[in-house]
């Protein structure tokens, strides 16, 4: 019996230590007005790719749906609202630019979008600082693969990393 008690300790002293590491997140998903129908799910597979990220180094993640007026996204306060609402530590909102017109793969009648452009930032929702922004060039990104949703998780797995790194260095009071 006092195993485990002494497991159960153990378990709690783990739980509360690793608290004070983690921080929560809202991953917000704009896309551009003039996107294809088909765009939506390349969204959702990004949201998807970059919510793994963040929860597999140990954040706690929360969403919004992906949003449709990216014409938006400029605005520094864009996404802050719900954010804050959610309890959350930061946010990170990312914009996707897509062609207008739908694509389809010459092997076959899978329709998907193409993406034109990435920019996200990440912001501390507490005092609405931005902590990073940026914007990828994707013609300088090394395409490894033809398939557009193993892309669209390889440009999240970019802006993932970039994020990690930012959430680390914040949590240690570091700038950079």
């Amino acid at each position: 019996m006092s195993f485990s008690v002494r497991n159960m300790l153990v378990l709690l002293f783990c739980t509360v230590a690793s608290a004070g590491f983690c921080s929560t997140v809202t991953v917000t998903l704009v896309q551009n007005e003039q996107a294809p129908f088909v765009a939506l799910q390349m969204s959702q597979t990004v949201e998807d790719e970059l919510m793994t990220v963040l929860f597999d180094s140990g954040h706690i993640v929360s969403n919004t749906s992906v949003r449709l007026d990216g014409s938006l996204f400029s605005g520094r306060s864009f996404g802050l609202k719900e954010a804050a609402h959610g309890l959350s530590d930061y946010l990170l909102v990312v914009l996707l630019k897509y062609n207008p017109s739908e694509k389809k793969k010459p092997d076959d009648s899978a329709a998907y979008a193409q993406l034109d452009g990435l920019s996200w930032r990440l912001v501390n929702v507490a005092g609405g600082a931005v902590l990073a922004e940026k914007t990828l060039d994707l013609s300088k990104i090394p395409i490894t693969d033809f398939d557009p949703y193993k892309q669209s998780r390889q440009l999240a797995d970019i802006v993932g990393r970039d994020c990690l790194q930012l959430l680390y260095n914040s949590s240690k009071g570091g700038d950079k």
